[in-house]
């Protein structure tokens, strides 16, 4: 008996139907940090999950990194498919599980051993919930906590404050229809399962590592068209968020969607004001008390 056996059935579920996590693993020629992601779904204190690995037809050692887990354990299970991307690789995997809860793991990233145990208990006692994650420590190039805005309605339309690495029911994502393929799928998925009176919660705990590598980190001019038409996309797959915003512009930053002109028209008014002469009377009047309080 584990501790969830005492907490009753709801919607019809038997307990074990309730309980099960599918943890999805696409990979694409990431065989050299795949076995380390994997054993950290191995290390989880939760122990009613499967994990599924989607091999997006990668050309390095991922399908023989991913075959040896099959031996290691009868929870892990295996697919390939011809390269069709991040998005299309969640899909397959989720729709090739069965799991009541699903977790999205990139394969270079690690869980941390409580992740499964916290987010199932969680969800098990505030069942209108919808999506339940936790904070994250970077590891690789760089180090230190991931300092990601707080999630609210509000910030999510305008920036990506959620990784991939968050848990939610299969039936939410039967519901949108999965992943689409744009260069921010897991943005994308969000305002699909979120609406303004979603309940989400965020653990303070660090949960998951997010590997970071300077290399794989995109600059330039091509990724800033990339972030452009990403832009488009995110707001024409969601014309009934940001049609009430219709008569701004819109430019794309690191993950945010921002009104450019509003941030025109406040530099325009800042400016404006370091201009009058009432400020600068008023900072030439305050210099005596500033050359003062500097001084105390």
């Amino acid at each position: 008996m584990n501790q969830y056996d005492n907490i009753p059935a709801q919607q019809g579920l038997r307990q074990k139907e309730r309980c099960k996590v599918s943890v999805i693993v696409p990979v694409y020629n990431q065989g050299e940090f795949l076995a380390e992601a994997l054993d950290s779904v191995l290390q989880q204190t939760y122990s009613n999950w499967e994990c599924v690995i989607v091999n997006d037809g990668s050309t390095d050692n991922s399908e023989e990194v991913a075959k040896s887990y099959l031996d290691k354990d009868n929870r892990f299970k295996y697919l390939y498919q011809e390269n069709s991307r991040l998005a299309a690789a969640r899909n397959n995997g989720i729709r090739h599980s069965d799991g009541y809860f699903i977790l999205p793991l990139d394969s270079d990233n690690v869980l941390c051993p409580a992740y499964l145990e916290k987010a199932v208990s969680y969800f098990l006692l505030h069942p209108e919930t919808t999506l339940v994650y936790g904070k994250a420590e970077l590891f690789g190039d760089r180090s230190g906590i991931w300092n990601l805005p707080e999630y609210s309605w509000e910030k999510i339309i305008w920036s990506n404050c959620i990784d991939a690495c968050a848990m939610y029911k299969r039936s939410d994502f039967e519901a949108i229809g999965g992943y689409r393929d744009v260069l921010m799928e897991d943005w994308d998925f969000w305002l699909s399962l979120l609406k303004p009176d979603s309940v989400v919660y965020r653990y303070d705990d660090v949960l998951f590592r997010y590997r970071v590598r300077t290399e794989s980190l995109g600059s330039g001019a091509s990724n800033k068209n990339k972030l452009e038409a990403t832009t488009t996309q995110i707001c024409e797959n969601h014309k009934e968020i940001y049609a009430p915003y219709q008569s701004k512009i819109l430019y794309f930053g690191i993950s945010r969607l921002i009104y450019e002109n509003y941030y025109e028209d406040m530099k325009k008014k800042y400016e404006h004001v370091l201009d009058t002469k009432a400020y600068r009377l008023g900072k030439k009047l305050l210099q005596p008390l500033m050359w003062l309080r500097d001084r105390l």
